[in-house]
């Protein structure tokens, strides 16, 4: 059973955490911080919206794969139903020859 689902991109949200971050002393970033966090961001955002288009075609072809399974058992279900009145049409026929036959040898007697 498929389960819509909604998951927010826009704004992104980051959580706090109590890291120390004091010890970090005179580091230099190359590139910027901000760079880093823009491009990252952009990444981020694509992967995410591409990971949702890829679950929508899984998710469709998921339902696909489903409605031809049971287009399948429901024809083999009807091939067996038909199957099953030929054949009984067939029985039926060769009983009713079978009791002229013997209607009509009893008649010669």
């Amino acid at each position: 059973m498929q389960i819509a689902s909604s998951l927010q991109v826009l704004p992104a949200s980051f959580e706090e955490t109590d890291e120390d971050t004091s010890d970090v002393g005179n580091v230099a970033f190359e590139p910027s911080p901000q760079a880093v966090l823009d491009n990252v961001a952009m990444r981020l955002i694509e992967v995410q919206i591409w990971q949702a288009i890829l679950e929508s075609f899984a998710s469709e072809h998921s339902m696909r794969m489903m409605a031809m399974k049971n287009a399948t058992d429901n024809a083999s279900d009807l091939i067996d139903d038909l199957t099953l009145a030929f054949n009984t049409a067939r029985q039926a026929a060769i009983t009713q020859e079978l009791a002229e036959i013997t209607g009509g040898a009893e008649a010669i007697k």
